[in-house]
């Protein structure tokens, strides 16, 4: 069977799972004049085939063995747009940190305006002047201001955006309703974390649970919609399961697990739902094929791949669902496709990537 990858890696070729066929021939066969057309037909196909599944990335692919079929290297992904300009006004970026999208929406938390910004994603998507996002040409659904914030989430089922508030220890709902662009200032209830000592990112699970991250103590609390703690996991420490200064944290929805970024640890954990260590992967270090210097925001694709960004290297990391390195996208700088300290990431509908480059002011798009 066939199965079509996110739009994100570019155009696609499909290749079926060969299961075993005695009447495929050999290679040494195919010139062979004594064989009928219609079998050499079969020869070539399998042939034609198997040398797809044997390419190497310098021809542009590279064989993804868990889903069977090629797809286009991700070298291919090129830098699509950028949007936002420095300033406070509404719409406008000093510091964009957490990013999350749902239905249509972008919402976006920005700690150095103490707000969260919601855009419509198609208006995001259409609105350019060339390959550059002009920030005067789009307006936001709703802006609103809290005393402190960090990262947002969706809660897909009551249709809130969820917002974490380091200072008051509480989550932030906001409703993505009929009236969202009422009460621009204000928000609408809060969730306030038990025994939590420094809140910072957040993530919602398939059944609506919603995981915090303490970033002090190096915990992730797992609490239900008014707050109560169900379960917690990890500790202050380097050891597995253990955490040191975490960032955000990512519910991977295809496989059911917590995706965490251990930021001091330069490594990224991922564990069960009910808290029990799985693996992790990444070490400190300045090469490419894994290493890290500050982890921070994490997302997965429809396929499971994962996407980390590093606020420290400056740039966005792909993995497969194992945490085997595929790629990078960015370095550091102000140019379309550079970075300055990007801190989250979240996928459009349409699977093309977006970005917060938190100190150049102004998200990123990918695909």
């Amino acid at each position: 069977m066939t199965s079509r990858l996110s739009s994100f890696v570019g155009k696609t070729v499909f290749v079926t799972k060969m299961a075993h066929d005695e009447n495929f021939l050999t290679e040494s066969e195919e010139n062979d004049d004594s064989l009928n057309e219609p079998v050499k037909k079969r020869q070539k196909s399998r042939i034609r085939r198997q040398r797809a599944m044997d390419s190497s990335e310098d021809d542009g692919y590279f064989w993804v063995h868990s889903e069977a079929e090629i797809v286009k290297n991700y070298k291919q992904v090129k830098h699509l747009k950028m949007y936002g300009t420095h300033g406070k006004k509404p719409g406008q970026f000093l510091d964009p940190m957490g990013i999350s999208t749902m239905d249509g929406f972008v919402c976006v938390t920005d700690p150095m305006k103490n707000s969260l910004t919601v855009f419509n994603e198609s208006t995001i998507r259409s609105q350019s002047k060339g390959d550059i996002m002009i920030a005067a040409d789009i307006k936001p659904l709703k802006e609103c201001y809290f005393s402190s914030v960090f990262d947002v989430a969706v809660h897909e089922s009551s249709k809130n955006v969820l917002v974490s508030d380091p200072v008051k220890k509480c989550i932030h709902c906001v409703s993505l309703g009929d009236d969202i662009r009422k009460n621009n200032t204000i928000f609408d209830s809060n969730i306030t974390v038990s025994k939590c000592d420094t809140l910072s990112g957040i993530c919602v699970t398939q059944n609506g649970l919603i995981g915090a991250l303490d970033s002090e103590s190096g915990r992730v609390l797992v609490c239900d919609g008014h707050g109560d703690i169900k379960h917690s996991f990890g500790s202050e420490g380097s050891d597995k399961g253990q955490f040191c200064l975490p960032q955000f944290i990512h519910w991977d929805n295809l496989n059911q697990r917590f995706i965490v970024s251990d930021t001091a640890n330069a490594r990224v954990q991922l564990f069960t739902a009910d808290g029990q260590f799985l693996f992790s992967f990444g070490e400190f270090g300045f090469k490419d094929g894994g290493c890290f210097k500050y982890p921070s925001g994490i997302t997965t694709d429809d396929h499971g791949r994962i996407f980390v960004v590093d606020q420290g290297l400056h740039e966005v990391q792909i993995f497969d669902k194992d945490g085997h390195w595929l790629h990078s996208l960015g370095k550091a700088g102000i140019m379309p496709g550079c970075f300055n300290s990007p801190k989250s990431l979240s996928l459009f509908s349409n699977g093309d990537l977006v970005v917060t480059d938190s100190l150049n002011s102004r998200l990123q798009v990918f695909g």
